[in-house]
């Protein structure tokens, strides 16, 4: 599938909570879990028409198939916009000082995505990894690496690495803009305007990801200004973290309890 264009681009929205199929029955898409590809838990099902109609916005999705694998799913995002507008940070909307902090436990020293060269971002797939990056608890690679461009919010990470007695914790301070930048991998996107786009209320008010940029891929080593070592600043009890949105695993066991059993679709087919 065709990798998304730089500054504007277009992608499906899917609701954001888990839904019952018997619940939206007459959705012709959903995302639901998957465990087919290794580093990323999600595939797209749908149904005839929902295929038809995501054809005609988005090049290069798979052939729709009667002997296609298939079954059904009880929980899954149903898509609720087939195409919304997502911007990059461009011109003067894009920092021209970013920082970074990262650990020893790092892969790439801290200055590549942790889904670099596994995960590809397409249209059809954006929301769900910003998702999975969003949430603390998903330890999937991303595409995405969180920086900033505020030292406060450096000072807090910092503290947060110290707590959980990370080690080799260093700050990169780096330009964001250069002839060293592919701006067709490195696109940067303020959360809080992705929460615009995506119709997502918690990254546009959460007072934590105010200032935070997610950068796509990599950081050009050559734009790197400074970096800086912090092992021996003195620690300092972290303030109370932010409140941590529900995980996208699976439902505690409780509440799966308490979920009355949902009618399993039939008639879609699983993206190949």
């Amino acid at each position: 599938m065709d990798k998304v264009p730089v500054e504007l681009f277009r992608v499906p929205l899917f609701e954001p909570e888990w839904v019952r199929y018997d619940e939206r029955p007459e959705c012709t898409v959903f995302a639901v879990k998957s465990k087919v590809q290794p580093h990323f838990r999600f595939k797209i099902w749908w149904k005839k028409e929902g295929h038809e109609q995501l054809s005609k916005c988005y090049k290069g999705l798979s052939k729709y198939e009667e002997q296609n694998y298939h079954g059904g799913f009880v929980n899954g995002l149903p898509i609720i916009e087939l195409s919304v507008p997502v911007r990059t940070c461009i011109g003067c909307q894009r920092p021209k000082i970013l920082y970074r902090v990262v650990h020893d436990a790092q892969p790439h020293y801290g200055i590549k995505a942790r889904g670099y060269g596994l995960v590809h971002v397409t249209p059809l797939h954006f929301q769900l990894l910003v998702a999975n990056h969003m949430e603390w608890r998903c330890r999937d690679p991303s595409p995405f690496m969180s920086t900033t461009d505020s030292l406060e919010k450096v000072r807090q990470i910092i503290r947060i690495y110290q707590s959980k007695g990370m080690t080799g914790i260093r700050v990169h301070k780096f330009r964001s803009n250069g002839p060293e930048w592919e701006q067709e991998v490195g696109r940067l996107f303020h959360v809080p305007k992705l929460g615009y786009d995506l119709h997502n209320l918690h990254y546009r008010t959460c007072h934590y990801m105010q200032r935070e940029y997610l950068l796509e891929s990599h950081i050009p080593p050559e734009s790197i200004i400074e970096t800086t070592e912090v092992e021996d600043i003195p620690y300092e009890s972290p303030p109370p973290s932010p409140k941590k949105r529900k995980a996208v695993e699976d439902d505690s066991e409780e509440e799966k309890k308490r979920m009355p059993s949902g009618k399993r679709c039939t008639g879609f087919k699983r993206e190949s």
